[in-house]
């Protein structure tokens, strides 16, 4: 590991501009997601807090009930119809915004990692599998986002919740984190002969990382607590000068270790 985080480091250095514009993609990425994700998120709330209203003036008698009813109300109910409408819309609109936003920034710093590891697959080849895999995860991550809260909105309906929202929460960001890794990695493989479901969901990417994954998944777990608890203009003065220059060592040093 030390040996190819070395060769990453020296890489990086004597090609400054690549490393900037790597940094950048990053930065671009995390920021613009963030950005959407809280606009969308927020919307979102709203929407199901208007559900929640309904069913609760409709006074079903059981959470039961109201799953089993829940097409039937939509039907009946115009004001509940149009709220989950509009809450599939935005779901929907948050999925394609993230699948531009990382098609654009964050293809842009996987581009500049390949060329750096010196790989040898073609511009073609790279934008071929960054966008399928784009779609794939894509896909992945907006279940895993509409289970949560649909998660959130049953236990909101619940006379006396079990679980907080906070808690919920913080469960599907470790289930997502380990979902990053497998994409993290998946993308740093698209030049080799594994075959596909085997780049996306693998052990094998363990044994090529080794300890470099538990640093990979500690970083990425810091950020992101950080990113819950700390004041957001901390968050971005974070990703600027600390993340965005670091990712693209992480990446590249991680490309260097699974190369065969």
């Amino acid at each position: 590991m030390l040996k190819e985080a070395t060769k990453a480091f020296n890489l990086l250095k004597s090609n400054l501009l690549q490393w900037v514009l790597a940094g950048l993609g990053d930065f671009l990425f995390l920021f613009f997601s963030a950005v959407t994700t809280s606009i969308f998120f927020s919307l979102m709330i709203e929407k199901l807090r208007v559900i929640v209203g309904v069913f609760e003036t409709m006074q079903v008698p059981s959470t039961d009930a109201m799953a089993a009813e829940f097409s039937q109300m939509i039907a009946t109910n115009a004001e509940l119809a149009v709220a989950y409408q509009s809450f599939l819309w935005l779901l929907a609109g948050l999925t394609v915004s993230l699948f531009i936003l990382c098609l654009g920034f964050n293809g842009l710093a996987y581009f500049y990692t390949y060329k750096l590891s010196k790989s040898k697959i073609s511009l073609k080849q790279f934008f071929k599998f960054w966008f399928l895999y784009s779609v794939v995860w894509a896909l992945i991550f907006t279940v895993l986002f509409a289970v949560m809260l649909n998660l959130m909105f049953y236990n909101s309906l619940l006379p006396f919740s079990v679980l907080t929202d906070n808690f919920i929460g913080i469960v599907f960001v470790i289930i997502g984190l380990f979902f990053g890794y497998h994409m993290f990695y998946s993308f740093l493989v698209m030049d080799n002969k594994q075959k596909f479901l085997r780049r996306l969901i693998s052990t094998y990417s363990y044994k090529k990382l080794g300890s470099f994954s538990v640093f990979v998944l500690f970083i990425a777990l810091l950020f992101t607590i950080i990113s819950f608890f700390a004041d957001p203009f901390f968050v971005l003065f974070l990703t600027v000068f600390v993340y965005s220059p670091v990712l693209p060592f992480i990446r590249t040093t991680s490309k260097l270790l699974t190369t065969e």
